[in-house]
């Protein structure tokens, strides 16, 4: 068993830490978001989350987590898009709450 099976450990890129046009909020959320890849992706190569969790989880107000999110994903370090939750393939809404979905792009 390694420490990444233990789930004490998680990866995710240095490469944005040595970037200096990325403030420390968006680096912030960046882990964040590869904490949560590296947990919930799998196959599929993204996840979900919603923008109350997620900050929540950062720790971040919603203005400050849109200016960080908006940051990564101009950066292209991430990949967000939003959608409804849907009951069956004929696409019938389950509900007007929408949900964000990320991929890490680098």
């Amino acid at each position: 068993m390694t420490v990444y099976d233990s789930g004490d450990w998680f990866k995710c890129k240095k490469e944005i830490i040595r970037d200096e046009n990325i403030s420390r909020s968006a680096k912030w959320l960046y882990i964040v978001l590869a904490y949560h890849d590296n947990f919930f992706s799998g196959d599929k190569g993204f996840f979900t989350r919603t923008n109350a969790d997620l900050m929540k989880d950062a720790g971040m107000s919603e203005k400050t987590l849109k200016k960080a999110k908006a940051e990564l994903i101009n950066a292209g370090y991430i990949e967000c898009w939003k959608n409804n939750l849907y009951t069956n393939s004929d696409h019938e809404k389950l509900t007007t709450f929408r949900i964000c979905y990320y991929r890490i792009l680098k």
